[in-house]
């Protein structure tokens, strides 16, 4: 069959005038090897070693543009070692774990971090918080190095009321003050045993001042004196009167503020509220708040012959609502609430 525009020539003269040719400087077909490699990009590791891309021998198997054994035909694509240096064969990327120091605070190169870059990078991580809420000990984890402490008082208990079930009048009492509060930052050693007492909260005594809320501590550890908090007082009690007059009772005073090393905020025991009765209504007030818990709820009665107790402190730290009645009988004030131990563990 003859090719159309070929001057009556077949396609088959066409195809034999390139075989023929094939290999040839001219030829429509031309052989293509690499048999010797254009150049050898080589690089120098933080070792000292030399690597070279190095192909070696042909990079075509025959009729599968790989070599016989999956890239690992002896000569062909492997990574071997020679004096000095190591051949590979196609793209290398490497990563590699310096042995020397980093550089000095200050040294100006993307290439590497310096120490001081990298320690504070790895530095003061929260690792952990632990919430203590009884006396025990504590031990410094593995890993922990500094330590925030963060330590709540208990708090009062409210006072309790006078009866009034033969004067027909009434009475109400003071609440109960609030806890102290610090947060104190130390140094620390994983494994480290360190003393830590949690306070009580005040209990309330039927017609009579409510008990007082117990210290919490922390420490003394190493060189460090003990972390200290004292507790919220307790209530005064009421007084029987009549409907026909007025009294009040004034609140307790605060307790004071934490003491201790390294202390960074701080807050003083709270003093408690007065409670007042007039004219045969007995107004008796909530209890302090801390700053990790409400005081407890207060009460407000009227003439009618009621007996209505004050609440117990929520959270940890705040004090107990205060107690009122109206011709009924005595009782007591709300409690207060425990203290509480919270330390926040850092990285070094």
């Amino acid at each position: 069959m003859s090719v159309p525009g070929a001057s009556g020539a077949s396609w088959g003269d066409l195809f034999a005038g390139l075989v023929a040719n094939a290999g040839g400087d001219l030829g429509g077909i031309v052989k293509a090897s690499i048999d010797t490699p254009t150049g050898n990009p080589a690089f120098q590791d933080g070792t000292g070693n030399w690597h070279v891309v190095q192909p070696a021998g042909n990079y075509q198997a025959a009729g599968n543009y790989q070599p016989a054994g999956n890239y690992q035909a002896a000569g062909n694509y492997l990574e071997t070692a020679d004096t000095g240096q190591q051949s590979v064969a196609g793209p290398v990327s490497f990563m590699q774990n310096p042995t020397g120091t980093t550089a000095p605070l200050g040294t100006s190169d993307k290439s590497f971090a310096t120490t001081e870059f990298a320690a504070r990078l790895n530095s003061g991580r929260n690792l952990n918080t632990t919430v203590i809420t009884s006396s025990q000990t504590y031990t410094v984890p593995a890993g922990v190095y500094k330590i925030r402490v963060r330590l709540q008082a208990a708090g009062g208990a409210a006072g309790g009321s006078a009866d009034n079930t033969s004067g027909g009048g009434s009475s109400c009492a003071s609440s109960g003050g609030a806890g102290a509060y610090v947060e104190a930052i130390f140094p620390a050693t994983p494994g480290q045993q360190i003393p830590i007492s949690i306070g009580v909260g005040g209990v309330g005594v039927t017609g009579k001042a409510g008990g007082t809320g117990g210290a919490s501590t922390f420490g003394p550890f190493g060189s460090f004196a003990a972390l200290s908090c004292p507790g919220g007082l307790g209530g005064y009690a009421g007084t029987q009167t009549s409907s026909s007059a007025a009294s009040s009772i004034p609140g307790c005073p605060g307790n004071g503020l934490p003491s201790g090393p390294n202390i960074v905020y701080a807050v003083a025991a709270a003093g408690g509220l007065p409670g007042i009765a007039v004219l045969g209504t007995a107004a008796a007030p909530p209890g302090s708040n801390s700053p990790m818990g409400a005081g407890g709820a207060g009460i407000t009665v009227y003439n009618g012959g009621t007996s209505q107790p004050g609440g117990n402190a929520g959270g940890w730290g705040g004090g107990g609502g205060a107690h009122a009645n109206q011709q009924a009988a005595q009782n007591a004030g709300g409690a207060g609430a425990n203290g509480v131990g919270i330390i926040d563990e850092f990285s070094a």
